[in-house]
């Protein structure tokens, strides 16, 4: 993969995460989009499986796009795109 792709991704994640007021449920069609049909990273059964695997695991729903960060980009995919999931929430919740 491109290292150029890392930081679209993150930056993707970053705007998904000031948008999904209420938790990320709410853009998982987006994501899907996203890695599915716009880059083709997976195909639609795998996503799928990736999904229900994030919802098993322990720990936040949101596992799903650290799993798609891993699986992408290896360790600096998961770091990254978890650390841009959060960052929208952590300034809000530091600002209030």
């Amino acid at each position: 993969m491109q290292q150029d792709n890392i930081w679209g991704m993150a930056w993707h994640y970053l705007l998904l995460a000031a948008l999904a007021v209420g938790g990320l449920n709410s853009v998982i069609p987006d994501i899907q989009r996203y890695v599915v049909e716009q880059n083709g990273w997976f195909t639609a059964r795998q996503f799928g499986e990736i999904y229900a695997l994030a919802q098993v695991i322990p720990g936040p729903n949101v596992m799903i796009v650290t799993m798609l960060g891993w699986l992408v980009y290896s360790w600096q995919g998961a770091l990254l795109v978890t650390v841009a999931l959060f960052t929208p929430g952590s300034i809000l919740a530091a600002i209030a």
